[in-house]
C-alpha cells in the first residue's frame, strides 16, 4: 500500500505544477520545473523522504501514456513518448553524448524550422554514431509540433489515477508480489510463517547473506553448490528428493520457479478441490518442507547431526500431522499409520 501512496505523490507532482510543495522539491533537487515526472536525485543530504517516494516513479511512468503537442512538458530523452519507449534506452550512446539530457522536446527543436533538431553533442561523432543519429531522425520524423498543451493519461485513459488501481497493477507486475492468503494459514505455526516470509524476500540467514568465503561453497545438504536462499529450498538435490516424494501422491510433474515467492504463487494456482485428505493438506506442504529443511540445515551446521533422506521424510510427515492437530483433517487416523502407510492414507 505504501508504494501505491508514494505513486500518488509522483502523479500529483505532474498535476500540481504551481503547488508550493512541488516548488520546494524543484528548488531543492534542481528538477525541471515543467516536467511531468521528477528525476532520481543524487543529493546525499535531506533526501530520505523524497527518495522513498521516488521508488514508485518507475511504476507511474510504466502506466503513463504521454500525448505530446507543444512538447514543453515531455523530456526528449527520458520519457517514453515515442512508440511507448524512451529514446534514452533506444539510443543510449547518443544520450550519454548529449549535453541536453534533461531537455524537453520543445527545447530540442529549432525554432522556425519544422522538425529540425538540435542535439548538442559533447564531441564530434564517429561513423557508427552518425548512423545512430540517422536512425533517430527517421524515428522521430513522424512527430509534428502543435499548439495544444501536453498531457498524460493513466493506463491508456481507461480511468483516472487511483491508489486502488495502482495497487492492483503493482500486484500484477510483481512489485508487491506477496501471496498473503497462502501464508497466513491457521494450521501453520507463526514461527514457520515468519520464516517463509523471510524466504519470500530472500533474507533467510544462509551463508551467502554473510558472504562467508569458507562455507558458502559447501552447502551441508547436497554438498555440491553454494548455500543460497534459492538453492537450499528449491534446487538442492536433497530438497528436490523430498519435494518429488510428497508430490508423487498428486501424480504431478512439477517445474520449480526461480524463487520461493513464485513457487508459492504457482502452488496456490494448482490447488484443487478440498474433498480428499491430500487436497486438504496441499496448502501446508511447501511450508513443512521448507521448515524441516531449515531445521535439518541448522542441526548439521551447529550440532553436526545428520538425518538421512528417509528420516527427513518421516520428520515432514510428523510435522504435517502435528500441524493439523485441532482440525478434522486426520480424524480417525493415527500418527503411526501416517508414518508407515503414507500412500495408503493419502489415497
Amino acid at each position: 500500500m505504501n508504494k501505491s501512496l508514494h505513486a500518488k505523490w509522483i502523479w500529483r507532482y505532474g498535476n500540481e505544477e504551481n503547488a508550493l510543495w512541488r516548488k520546494v522539491v524543484n528548488h531543492k533537487f534542481e528538477e525541471n520545473e515543467k516536467a511531468f515526472l521528477p528525476n532520481q536525485t543524487t543529493k546525499p543530504i535531506g533526501k530520505s523522504l523524497w527518495d522513498g517516494i521516488l521508488k514508485s516513479r518507475e511504476q507511474v511512468e510504466m502506466n503513463t501514456t504521454f500525448h505530446v503537442s507543444k512538447g514543453d512538458r515531455v523530456l526528449f530523452w527520458k520519457y517514453k513518448w515515442m512508440n511507448g519507449q524512451s529514446l534514452m534506452s533506444l539510443f543510449s550512446a547518443l544520450f550519454h553524448l548529449s549535453r541536453m539530457q534533461e531537455a524537453t522536446i520543445q527545447e530540442m527543436l529549432v525554432y522556425n524550422q519544422e522538425n529540425s533538431w538540435n542535439f548538442v553533442f559533447c564531441r564530434n561523432l564517429k561513423d557508427e554514431e552518425i548512423e545512430d543519429v540517422a536512425h533517430l531522425l527517421d524515428l522521430i520524423s513522424i512527430f509534428t509540433r502543435g499548439d495544444a498543451e501536453d498531457y498524460r493519461v493513466w493506463q491508456n485513459g481507461n480511468k483516472p489515477f487511483s491508489v486502488k488501481d495502482c495497487y492492483k497493477d503493482l500486484e500484477i507486475h510483481g512489485m508487491i508480489y506477496f501471496p498473503y492468503k497462502c501464508v497466513w494459514n491457521p494450521k501453520i505455526p507463526h514461527k514457520a510463517v515468519f520464516f517463509v516470509w523471510n524466504l519470500f524476500f530472500v533474507v533467510a540467514e544462509t551463508m551467502d547473506i554473510y558472504k562467508n568465503s569458507i562455507m558458502v561453497n559447501g552447502f551441508l545438504l547436497c554438498k555440491k553448490d553454494a548455500e543460497t536462499n534459492h538453492h537450499i529450498f528449491l534446487h538442492c538435490d536433497t530438497t528436490r528428493e523430498l519435494w518429488f516424494f510428497f508430490l508423487s501422491i498428486y501424480s504431478l510433474q512439477w517445474v520449480f520457479q526461480q524463487s520461493v515467492r513464485d513457487t508459492t504463487w504457482e502452488w496456490k494456482r494448482k490447488k484443487g478441490s478440498q474433498g480428499s485428505l491430500k487436497q486438504r493438506i496441499w496448502d501446508i506442504i511447501p511450508f513443512v518442507i521448507w521448515w524441516d529443511v531449515w531445521l535439518e540445515r541448522n542441526a548439521r551446521f551447529f550440532n553436526g547431526k545428520y538425518k538421512s533422506v528417509e528420516e527427513l521424510k518421516d520428520s515432514i510427515k510428523m510435522l504435517i500431522y502435528n500441524w493439523c492437530t485441532g482440525t478434522d483433517i486426520f480424524e480417525g487416523v493415527f500418527l503411526n499409520s501416517v508414518l508407515n502407510y503414507w500412500e495408503v492414507v493419502m489415497h
